[in-house]
C-alpha cells in the first residue's frame, strides 16, 4: 500500500490531520505512538509526534484558547532587545517622555548629556 501524504492530489482520502483528528474523535484518550501506527496501517505517513501536537491543538481549542502557531515566534527583532536593555526596570514611560522634551529643549542628546555630566559634577 502507498504511503499517503498531504497534499497529494486524487487520493480521494483524508489528509494526515484529518485521519489524526478522525481517530482522536473516536478514541480521544489515544496515545501518540499506537495511534501512529495505527494510521500507518491504513497507508497515512504519520509520527507520534505528529498525533501529540495534534491532541495539544484539540485541547487548546476544546478550552478555547488560541493555536500556540498563531503570531510570530522566535526572538524579538535586534532593536526591540536594544531598546529592553537601554531602559532601565526603575524607568517608567512618563519618566522616558520627559528626558526626550527635556532634550528637546536643551538641542538635542548629545547637549542633554553635556547637561547631565555637569550636572553630576555640581552634585558629585
Amino acid at each position: 500500500m502507498a504511503k499517503r501524504t498531504m497534499g497529494e492530489a486524487g487520493t480521494g482520502s483524508m489528509s494526515k490531520t484529518q485521519a489524526i483528528r478522525a481517530e482522536l474523535e473516536k478514541d480521544p484518550g489515544a496515545m501518540p505512538k499506537p495511534l501512529a501506527e495505527k494510521l500507518r496501517a491504513m497507508g497515512y505517513d504519520v509520527k507520534p509526534q505528529h498525533v501529540s501536537t495534534m491532541k495539544n491543538t484539540l485541547k487548546r481549542e476544546a478550552e478555547g484558547q488560541t493555536p500556540a502557531t498563531t503570531g510570530r515566534r522566535g526572538r524579538p527583532p535586534a532593536a526591540a532587545k536594544k531598546a529592553a536593555a537601554r531602559v532601565s526596570g526603575d524607568l517608567s514611560f512618563e519618566s522616558l517622555r520627559k528626558a526626550k522634551e527635556l532634550s528637546a529643549e536643551l538641542g538635542g542628546i548629545e547637549k542633554a548629556k553635556e547637561a547631565l555630566d555637569a550636572l553630576i559634577q555640581l552634585t558629585g
